[in-house]
């Protein structure tokens, strides 16, 4: 007998399937020059599944590629035939049909802490790094070693929402365009109402005060280099000495010496062990122009915030609890690279390798719309063991990208029985007798 949430599922994916279906992808592969006369071989459909299946290959190549789409298709395809196909042409396609996937998906949020209630969107920004053959460096610098050769790499920035549990954007930029340089990408996206939560990496001072303006929460660490003022007195605040003697501290302050941005400030004290691992780290940096000075590392000691939600919606506490959801796309990260193989690529060209890129974003919007979801629903479910699920037993293809299933319920039922959370007692250890007499 199916449960509710199960059944929901069920529902979900074949809406989902259907509606993949219905996607104009002739209209598109057409606009982006993918296609120009009517396909012998590589039909725009068949060619989308493919990009999407190849992120199931342990390991990829033009052969695999080729091989993939003869399985798939019953056709042979040489493999210099498909390297003539995977251009910018194909990559210009499947970008197109990843936004217009991004832009259509519609899904029920699950369980919303109290605190996310009442913002249209709660979105997390935050960039994960894939590093590639060294031969595409032109195309991707990377970072620089000691020895000065250039490595390849490349960043992509993923716009996640809290509430509907969907990647609402997807942006690949270079390795050398950091998350600070990104940050005023995130105006292009929400609206007002939204809340937006990022890590310092994304802090601009400008970016938030023209956020503000436009009527947009934000949550954010503070950075220690920025000046506080006394909103009634414009003078300076010593935030140290006023954390030493409060122990916490909830306020309104000025930000900026220009800006003058306000915002308010929460801070809150650390575990003792906390902040002395903070303290540790800080001082093994190896970059000298970041090694802190006493009073940076005294203000260690605290967990720091600054936000623009007023206190009569948040308490002290529940901005830290806020903040701590960030790190959800963490746990995302580690199973798109794990079980979706985001990392893993062809030592082909550019548009090879982006094709893989944004094909297996594309296999990853579906799993995060048929799945994650529904499944949230059912507590005590682990993201990471059903990632593994989907990709170990090929289903998520079957039900999504071909449509039909003997029992579409079966993967369901499934998924709620295997893909739990293991608990594990704790074993209590048994006393030892001791026997002192002699024998």
């Amino acid at each position: 007998m199916p449960t509710p949430s199960s059944a929901a599922s069920t529902e979900g994916a074949l809406a989902l399937a259907s509606a993949l279906r219905s996607l104009p992808l002739e209209t598109l592969a057409r606009s982006c020059g993918f296609l120009r006369r009517r396909p012998k071989k590589l039909a725009p459909g068949a060619f989308l599944q493919l990009c999407c299946l190849l992120a199931l290959q342990t390991q990829v190549s033009l052969r695999a590629w080729a091989c993939l789409w003869g399985l798939l298709t019953n056709q042979t395809l040489s493999k210099q035939g498909l390297a003539k196909r995977c251009n910018s042409s194909a990559v210009a396609f499947l970008r197109s049909v990843l936004e217009l996937v991004l832009g259509k998906l519609l899904t029920v949020p699950g369980q919303v802490p109290a605190t996310l209630r009442g913002f249209g969107r709660v979105i997390i920004q935050d960039s994960t790094t894939l590093s590639l053959h060294p031969k595409l460096a032109a195309a991707f610098p990377g970072p620089r070693n000691q020895s000065q050769k250039t490595s390849a790499a490349l960043k992509v920035q993923v716009f996640y929402d809290l509430l509907t549990q969907r990647c609402l954007r997807f942006w690949l930029s270079p390795f050398t365009t950091n998350d600070q340089k990104a940050s005023a990408q995130i105006l292009h996206l929400a609206q007002r109402g939204d809340l937006i939560i990022r890590d310092l990496g994304y802090f601009v001072l400008s970016v938030l005060a023209q956020a503000q303006r436009q009527g947009i929460f934000f949550l954010s660490r503070w950075r220690q280099d920025l000046l506080l003022m006394d909103p009634l007195a414009h003078t300076p605040i010593d935030l140290l000495a006023q954390l030493r003697r409060r122990g916490s501290w909830d306020a309104l302050v000025l930000l900026g010496q220009k800006e003058r941005l306000p915002v308010r400030l929460v801070a809150l004290p650390l575990p003792a062990h906390v902040a002395a691992e903070r303290r540790r780290k800080a001082l093994a940096n190896r970059d000298r122009r970041l090694r802190p000075n006493k009073e940076r590392l005294a203000l260690l000691a605290w967990e720091i915030f600054l936000t623009n939600v007023p206190a009569a919606r948040w308490s002290t506490r529940e901005v830290a609890a806020t903040y701590r959801l960030r790190w959800r796309i963490e746990i995302l990260f580690k199973a798109w690279k794990s079980h979706f193989r985001l990392g893993r690529f062809t030592q082909g060209s550019a548009a090879q390798v982006e094709l893989l890129i944004y094909g297996r974003l594309l296999w990853i919007t579906l799993f995060h719309a048929a799945f994650l979801p529904p499944c949230t629903q059912t507590s005590g479910l682990s993201v990471l063991k059903l990632a593994a699920f989907c990709q170990d037993y090929l289903l998520f293809p079957l039900v999504l990208l071909f449509g039909s299933t003997s029992d579409p319920c079966t993967l369901f039922t499934q998924i709620a029985y295997h893909c739990r959370h293991e608990t594990r007692r704790k074993i209590q250890p048994v006393p030892i007798a001791h026997n002192h007499s002699l024998s």
